[in-house]
């Protein structure tokens, strides 16, 4: 959300002081969520087995995290970093493909809280082993469809 307010800012003839705002606002939303994650991993482990865990630990760090939240994280540091020169902020948004990696954070990211919400009800003994596979291999598919 934040990430998506400041790349409006940086599309729009906002005065500095918006750019700026929005980009402040954007780097104290990534340091908050970089400071959660870890317990918000350590919870997933409590909630999932160790499989179920391993999956969705590796969606949210390889995918989600290395494969696209840094590249946003780049390619909004360095659009800023042009300032005033609108036509090299414009440039560096398209050659990095910033609306398609948004998009991506969003679909990734429910896709995993599905992946989570679903692998979490595995642990009921009332789950027969076949639908823990099925729930299980979903999971996966869906992972590895939506969060590359």
């Amino acid at each position: 959300m934040r990430a998506e307010m400041l790349l409006k800012a940086l599309r729009s003839d906002s005065n500095d002081g918006e750019v700026k705002t929005a980009g402040q606002a954007y780097e104290k939303a990534y340091v908050a969520w970089s400071v959660e994650r870890p317990g918000t991993l350590l919870l997933f482990r409590d909630l999932l087995s160790s499989e179920n865990y391993q999956l969705v630990e590796t969606g949210i760090t390889e995918s989600l995290v290395g494969n696209i939240f840094s590249p946003i994280r780049l390619c909004l540091t360095t659009a800023l970093g042009h300032g005033d020169d609108r036509a090299a902020v414009k440039i560096t948004l398209e050659a990095c493909r910033i609306d398609e990696l948004l998009e991506l954070s969003s679909t990734c990211s429910l896709v995993l809280a599905a992946a989570v919400s679903d692998l979490a009800e595995t642990r009921s003994e009332w789950v027969s082993t076949e639908d823990l596979a099925e729930l299980q291999q979903r999971a996966r598919d869906s992972i590895g469809k939506q969060c590359p």
